[in-house]
């Protein structure tokens, strides 16, 4: 392989970033959902933009493990992007101090854009691998010189 194959194959992560729909339970200071009038949790929606991961900014969020910060607000403050445009960065500051609900949805946000998992219900960016966890191409060539 060189890598003309290796990029014509998608080894490569594209740079930009991807717009992406979020949806979270309002909750109050109280740490209770917010109820609207019919008495049902407020969900509210939003639209971000999420950066693709690279391999070296994942590896570098494993090496920090030594770090006292938060991993999850890092990986928030590195990979969410606010605005129309998606040019306002959140701090690691401002990521630590999301609502866990909030949070939680940027981070699944953030799975799906890199192909990590889907919500339920949503298709996976990836290949599922078959049930014997081998294709077939290689399952014809196994065995032989």
């Amino acid at each position: 392989m060189n890598k003309a194959r290796l990029r014509q194959l998608g080894g490569f992560v594209p740079v930009g970033r991807v717009r992406e729909e979020i949806r979270w339970t309002q909750v109050g200071d109280d740490g209770q959902a917010v109820r609207g009038d019919d008495g049902e949790p407020v969900e509210l929606t939003a639209t971000i933009y999420v950066r693709r991961q690279p391999f070296g900014l994942l590896d570098r969020l494993m090496a920090a493990g030594n770090d006292e910060r938060s991993r999850s607000a890092v990986l928030i403050s590195e990979s969410v992007f606010l605005g129309d445009d998606g040019s306002e960065r959140i701090t690691y500051d401002e990521a630590y101090q999301l609502r866990d609900g909030l949070a939680a949805a940027m981070l699944l946000a953030i799975n799906r854009v890199n192909g990590r998992f889907a919500a339920p219900g949503e298709p996976k960016n990836s290949t599922p691998p078959t049930s014997s966890g081998a294709s077939s191409s290689s399952m014809g060539s196994a065995g032989q010189p």
